[in-house]
């Protein structure tokens, strides 16, 4: 986990300087169709790891009726 948050910010701060010089000046509508999913998806990925504790302790209480 230590590792992953100093590669995300890398990776948020490289990403659009190499998308321009790959895809050209305007990438996020000429390549919507690739960039969007992977926005979804990193979303959505992080969601559920960040999410996945409170869900699960939620869902267990839910279970074992402890309110």
């Amino acid at each position: 986990m230590s590792i992953a948050i100093p590669l995300a910010r890398v990776a948020v701060h490289s990403a659009p300087k190499v998308a321009v010089r790959r895809l050209g000046p305007n990438p996020f509508f000429m390549h919507a169709k690739r960039v969007v999913p992977n926005i979804i998806g990193w979303a959505t990925g992080l969601t559920v790891f960040f999410g996945y504790p409170f869900v699960y302790k939620y869902s267990v209480n839910k279970l074992n009726h402890v309110y």
